[in-house]
């Protein structure tokens, strides 16, 4: 979250009640078959739903809500102090990350996606 923000001053690590109070950043999952998934949204809190990452870390630094983002890609605004990282008394649990195709018609732009992140090993060191 931002380094302004009002939870920054609270002893931690904060409780579900103390973040519940502030709108969460969430990205929009773009499911279209498959039902919609939502990580880290507690009950009654409002959310602020936007279509990317980049989009998402600009809400942050605004200080316009609260969330959780991949390490890699915090870690270089925590250490310029545009973000900062707070302790939870519920620590998040991690989140399985699924990639699926149709094997039977796997185009040619399909193919090239998955030669370019790689095999598993890669995929979960660089990727995820």
């Amino acid at each position: 979250m931002s380094p302004s923000h009002p939870l920054v001053q609270c002893a931690q690590p904060l409780a579900n009640d103390q973040l519940a109070s502030y709108p969460a950043i969430c990205l929009e999952d773009t499911s279209r078959r498959l039902p919609r998934r939502t990580t880290w949204l507690l009950d009654n809190q409002r959310r602020l739903t936007v279509p990317n990452w980049h989009s998402a870390m600009q809400c942050f630094k605004a200080g316009l809500g609260i969330g959780v983002m991949p390490s890699h890609m915090a870690e270089d605004a925590i250490a310029r102090g545009e973000l900062v990282e707070l302790a939870l008394e519920e620590p998040l649990l991690s989140s399985p990350c699924c990639i699926a195709w149709r094997s039977d018609k796997e185009s040619p732009p399909v193919r090239w996606l998955l030669d370019y992140l790689g095999d598993k090993e890669q995929l979960q060191h660089q990727w995820l």
